[in-house]
């Protein structure tokens, strides 16, 4: 190798070292296009170790659209529950499994395998969650309300206090909420 060829290898080796990765990559205009990486994501791990949640837009305890991404923990399902407005998903990744009616039974879950979309209807009694691997959606809500603060708010509760802690169905605390509204 040449003297010269020596010193312009140094050269360059020099601007790879001191040049920071992406200088001169494109920027995007963060007021027109936003978007989060997945290490930009936080989760949060629910009190009961059962699913991870990640708020990437809005905020689901106030009023107004959000979109939250979940992870449902492998061996755990929610307990038969509603929500007072429609839930829209697209499973990520891993078999999201889900039941209706108001009889806790993960044996009559059907899945809905990644890729699938699936709608909540509200109002309606459903369970879902993970068996036996781990299963990540997405969750787009179109509106949120106080009555859906007051749902979450009783479903935690039941859940810290036991099943059994209330004689009140869904069924009836749909119908007391409708009765308010």
């Amino acid at each position: 190798m040449s003297g010269t060829t020596r010193v312009l290898a140094l050269a360059m080796l020099a601007l790879l070292l001191i040049v920071p990765a992406g200088f001169g990559a494109p920027d995007v205009d963060r007021s027109a296009v936003d978007f989060k990486t997945p290490d930009e994501i936080k989760w949060v791990r629910n009190a009961a170790g059962t699913n991870e949640q990640a708020v990437l837009f809005g905020d689901p305890a106030k009023p107004g659209p959000y979109v939250v991404r979940l992870k449902w923990l492998p061996g755990n399902m929610s307990r038969p529950h509603f929500h007072p407005n429609d839930r829209f998903f697209v499973v990520i990744s891993g078999t999201w499994w889900m039941g209706t009616g108001e009889k806790f039974d993960p044996d009559a879950t059907v899945p809905a395998p990644a890729g699938s979309y699936v709608i909540h209807y509200a109002g309606k009694v459903h369970y879902d969650g993970a068996k036996d691997e781990e299963s990540s959606l997405t969750c787009n809500i179109v509106a949120s309300s106080k009555i859906a603060l007051a749902c979450r708010a009783y479903l935690w509760l039941k859940s810290i206090l036991g099943e059994n802690s209330s004689t009140r169905s869904c069924s009836e605390l749909k119908s007391s909420n409708k009765s308010r509204a």
